[in-house]
């Protein structure tokens, strides 16, 4: 599950889970998403369903907010950092919190962080550099 093999393989478009529990941002990223034939993304709203959602699904990177409840985005992402199955999977954490707060994560590798609120060309610019350093779909 979630390694980038599909991304290597140069098959189908990238699949990308994104976890925010704030419904504004998750209708900003269904409006960025909806006409991108290269990717596609599944949108929760809060990390628990998204927990759910790897166990079911294959995707090739993660979009998390931080602050959530009732399970936050950093126990998430410890989750997913401690998981084989999932260890390796990309994550661009977007978050109101600055960047510096957030560098314990980011050195867990796989990872970047974008400060809300966020442009379309700042995000799609994070998921392509991961699918340049893992592949393309």
């Amino acid at each position: 599950m979630g390694d980038s093999s599909d991304m290597l393989s140069g098959k189908g478009r990238v699949r990308i889970l994104v976890i925010d529990d704030n419904l504004d941002m998750l209708s900003i990223y269904r409006e960025m998403f909806k006409d991108e034939p290269r990717y596609e993304a599944d949108l929760m709203s809060d990390a628990m369903q998204g927990l759910r959602s790897l166990e079911d699904g294959r995707y090739d990177m993660i979009i998390l907010d931080i602050i959530m409840e009732p399970l936050s985005g950093e126990s998430f992402f410890v989750y997913l950092r401690g998981n084989e199955s999932t260890m390796k999977i990309p994550v661009v954490i977007v978050s109101v919190l600055e960047p510096a707060s957030l560098e314990a994560l980011k050195r867990l590798n796989h990872t970047t962080i974008l400060q809300k609120p966020i442009r379309k060309e700042d995000l799609f610019g994070a998921i392509d550099k991961f699918i340049s350093l893992y592949g393309h779909a």
